[in-house]
């Protein structure tokens, strides 16, 4: 609702943001990003999600851009898990075609907002924390939503062990290679001292 083709830097509660450009997400392209984000300036926000998969139709975008889209969480706006929203998406689009199909026949309004009453949509369970954040790396090149450290780690550094930062630090001279903490990962624990011989250590 929000995003342009381009990135853009805005004000947000006084601090500035970067907001996200659309023409960054995969399979999205600049194209389909500049024509998505001067419709809306030029009718208004979108109203729902089959307003927006029906406008989006119009502007060209195809059903890989709208799941990439969804993916990247540009639609969690309209209230839907990502998995539900991507499920009900063939008939969205099936929905808007058809719409559009009409008012290029001029048997219904190019006017009317049409497609702006929502449909009931049938909610499923969200993905898995995983797959959500796989999928979501996949269309915008990063972790956004959330990194669980522990999922991600684990997954790359399958031989290292989670340990509280206090074991940690104890055990430094225990023969520990590598030691995980949430988020962080220690190779090398050093104590020294400073210049006036106070304790002190690296990691």
């Amino acid at each position: 609702q929000h995003s342009y083709h381009k990135f853009r830097v805005e004000i947000h509660q006084g601090t500035p943001c970067v907001r996200f450009g659309l023409s960054a997400l995969r399979d999205v392209g600049l194209v389909g990003a500049q024509a998505l984000a001067n419709n809306r300036e030029k009718f208004g926000k979108f109203k729902n999600f089959e307003d927006f998969v029906k406008r989006g139709v119009e502007c060209g975008l195809k059903t890989k851009s709208f799941e990439q889209i969804i993916a990247a969480g540009g639609c969690d706006c309209f209230g839907y898990n990502r998995a539900t929203l991507t499920d009900y998406l063939p008939t969205a689009l099936a929905e808007g075609s058809a719409i559009n199909k009409l008012e290029e026949a001029g048997q219904i309004s190019l006017f009317g907002g049409t497609i702006a009453q929502e449909t009931k949509i049938t909610e499923i369970p969200e993905w898995d924390e995983m797959t959500l954040l796989e999928k979501e790396l996949k269309s915008l090149g990063f972790y956004w939503k959330t990194v669980p450290a522990e999922i991600i780690f684990k997954k790359k550094y399958p031989r290292v062990r989670q340990t509280p930062l206090k074991t940690a630090l104890e055990g430094a001279d225990s023969g520990f290679k590598e030691i995980y903490i949430p988020e962080t990962i220690i190779r090398k624990i050093e104590y020294n001292k400073t210049k006036s011989g106070t304790p002190m250590g690296t990691m």
